[in-house]
Parts: structure tokens; C-alpha cells; sequence
């Protein structure tokens, strides 16, 4: 596949508990070409990395995936930036291992961002929210005047 894919998923991992990982997992479209997931595997005192990616490995079938295992530590914000750089998705979203998606959430979610990304406009991102165009680039400066 050489067109990137809608959507990066950034899943940094911090003491994962595959309880709640595999719920996420069974709750994510895996076999959309739209969707990429990127996970981050900190150097981890009670699942050693190997175990963790062969358990990873049953769930990458037919999806993309990144697998990033870290040799020393990171903090919360720094990994994922870190993983948020490697993506490769025109947009992308944060996912934690206790989360878990609704089939509608992608399937609405989907077409809006493919026309959004088509006709390159404008998108309220949650959380702080800042008015961008399509490439994640603010329109608004600090003064709250359109750019």
C-alpha cells in the first residue's frame, strides 16, 4: 500500500494490562486500509517487550502497523509525540488501551474526514480546540483573528 491511510491510531503503551488492549483491539475496524495503528512499546517491568509483540502479532492481520519498542523510557507527552512523528496518516487521533470504539464511530467518521481532506476544509479538533485546514495548520493566530 503506497497511499497513506486516513487515519493514525497512537497507541502509546504504559503498563499494558492485555485485558483492556485486547477489548480495544476487537472494538477496532483492524481491516480498513484507511486505518493505521501505531504503537509504542516502553521498556516494561512486568510483560517483557518480546511476549507483548507475538501477542500483538495475532491482531495485525490484514491491518497496518507500526510496532515502535523503545529502549529506554519514555514519559507520557514525549512518547507520544514521539509516535505521533512516525505516523504516516493524514490525521491523526490518540487511543488509550481502556478505550474502545463504537462500529458507527468509524464508519461516520470515515467519509467526513475523506471529504474534509478532499475539498481541504476547515476542522474543529476536540480537546483544545483549534480551527485547522486539512494539513493540521491553524487558522486562527493568538489574537483569535482568522489567519
Amino acid at each position: 500500500m503506497d497511499f497513506p491511510p486516513l487515519l493514525s491510531l497512537i497507541l502509546p503503551l504504559h503498563q499494558p494490562r492485555l485485558d483492556y488492549l485486547e477489548e480495544l483491539l476487537e472494538s477496532l475496524p483492524l481491516n480498513q486500509p484507511d486505518l493505521e495503528i501505531v504503537v509504542g512499546i516502553n521498556p516494561l517491568p512486568s510483560t517483557p517487550q518480546v511476549q507483548l509483540r507475538s501477542w500483538l502479532a495475532k491482531w495485525q492481520n490484514g491491518a497496518r502497523w507500526q510496532i515502535v519498542e523503545h529502549s529506554r523510557p519514555y514519559g507520557v507527552n514525549a512518547h507520544f509525540y514521539f509516535l505521533q512523528k512516525m505516523a504516516r496518516g493524514i490525521w491523526f487521533a490518540p487511543v488509550d488501551q481502556d478505550d474502545r470504539w463504537q462500529p458507527f464511530r468509524w464508519q461516520g467518521l470515515q467519509p467526513q474526514l475523506r471529504d474534509i481532506h478532499r475539498q481541504n476544509r476547515p476542522l474543529l479538533l476536540a480537546g483544545n480546540p483549534q480551527l485547522c485546514n486539512a494539513h493540521l495548520e491553524k487558522l486562527v493566530d493568538t489574537n483569535q483573528r482568522f489567519t
